[in-house]
């Protein structure tokens, strides 16, 4: 009876000690989101400029799928504006 209470006891603590590690990692992992969210809106605006000259080269070799280019780059800027705006929300932080 006592090393079955015993062993449940041994588990609990251990797992309190691994959610206490995990709540502390993912804590620091938090800490870096705002710069993440930065990283995402550098990276569409990079995104935004190059598409733009690759469209604007296409549109000038006329070339047939310029829409489809214009697409691809609006599709990933959207998609980063949109990963910068949900990664916060994602880890909790913000409201």
């Amino acid at each position: 009876f006592w090393e079955h209470h015993t062993y449940h006891y041994i588990c609990h603590i251990l797992i309190i000690k691994h959610l206490n590690t995990i709540l502390c990692y993912s804590e620091e992992i938090a800490k870096y989101v705002p710069i993440v969210v930065k990283l995402c809106y550098a990276i569409a605006g990079v995104v935004a400029i190059v598409g733009a000259i690759s469209v604007y080269i296409a549109m000038n070799n006329e070339e047939q799928d310029v829409k489809k280019k214009i697409m691809m780059v609006v599709g990933a800027c959207i998609f980063l504006i949109a990963a910068a705006q949900a990664l916060p929300l994602f880890f909790g932080i913000g409201g």
